[in-house]
């Protein structure tokens, strides 16, 4: 069974980070913009649950909070950061690192931009996609 696509968009910029093509312990992430763009295959061996609670997190923030919430996969190809000014912009980095110690390693690196108010509707989308993934 496959799942729709779940996408964050930037606020400032055309940047955007997609979820797509999940299949019960994995699914595809890319981050795409006029001047860069990566992807990767993520592996979920135990589930998404830890995803689930780092978009769950993030929605039920009201205000804007101190520090960052972290998410890094297994493998630690893909991870997410969440941090909030005191103005409610919420910098999400997004890092995507190619397979470790190939010939030609590579890592994508990048923030996206997006509003305090934008957080619940992103989780909401976040839960439907990877509770639906951990379904498959």
């Amino acid at each position: 069974m496959e799942t729709t696509d779940f996408i964050i968009r930037s606020v400032r910029t055309d940047k955007q980070l997609r979820f797509f093509d999940a299949d019960g312990y994995s699914f595809r992430v890319e981050l795409r913009g006029a001047s860069i763009h990566g992807a990767q295959e993520v592996h979920c061996p135990v589930g998404p649950t830890e995803l689930i609670q780092f978009f769950s997190r993030l929605g039920a923030y009201m205000r804007p909070w101190s520090g960052s919430e972290r998410y890094t996969s297994m493998e630690g190809d893909f991870s997410l950061a969440a941090a909030c000014s005191s103005l409610g912009q919420v910098t999400l980095t997004i890092v995507i690192h190619g397979a470790f110690g190939a010939p030609e390693e590579w890592e994508v690196r990048s923030g996206l931009e997006l509003e305090l108010g934008q957080l619940p509707t992103i989780a909401t989308a976040a839960n439907r996609f990877f509770r639906a993934m951990a379904d498959t």
